[in-house]
């Protein structure tokens, strides 16, 4: 259900099924690799309250209240563990992010030889939700075929003259 392509709905009812029936000590295991999910719902069906499931599985972790219905109550010491756990996933998000500059800057820098393209994802990622984690990656493989690239048309323009 949780990774169900038929209809958002049955992906955000899984959502609520694992929130009412798993123990509180396991719903960060259940829950942690859709953090990340950009796929937007309407919880309300229709209410114009649109959020990508990546908000909405934060919410339900945080929150007991859920449009009018309650969830489960999570101990207090399992709920710091996981605030405990989303702040160290900001950290990481902050250090990847700031790593994801840095590597931009030196792009810069290298512009004058030649403008690279901006290459978030490559094709196998933009399939699957967990691409924030392996973006320092991809630029890094779409850096390397577009070096291949220019190579192969500057033999080739070499070959011509």
């Amino acid at each position: 259900m949780l990774n169900s392509r038929q209809s958002v709905y049955i992906r955000g009812i899984g959502f609520m099924y694992i929130r009412y029936t798993q123990p509180p000590a396991d719903l960060w295991y259940w829950l942690e690799p859709y953090l990340d999910d950009d796929s937007e719902i309407d919880p309300r069906s229709g209410g114009g309250d649109l959020m990508s499931f990546g908000q909405m599985v934060r919410l339900m972790i945080n929150k007991l209240d859920w449009y009018g219905t309650l969830f489960p109550r999570i101990p207090v010491p399992i709920q710091k563990e996981i605030d405990e756990k989303f702040a160290e996933r900001k950290k990481q998000q902050l250090m990847e992010e700031e790593e994801w500059q840095e590597g931009e800057g030196l792009e810069k820098e290298d512009e004058e030889a030649k403008v690279l393209p901006k290459v978030s994802k490559c094709k196998h990622h933009l399939r699957h939700h967990h691409c924030r984690k392996h973006r320092k990656n991809c630029p890094a493989k779409a850096k390397r075929l577009h070096a291949e690239k220019v190579q192969r048309e500057m033999k080739k323009n070499l070959e011509e003259k």
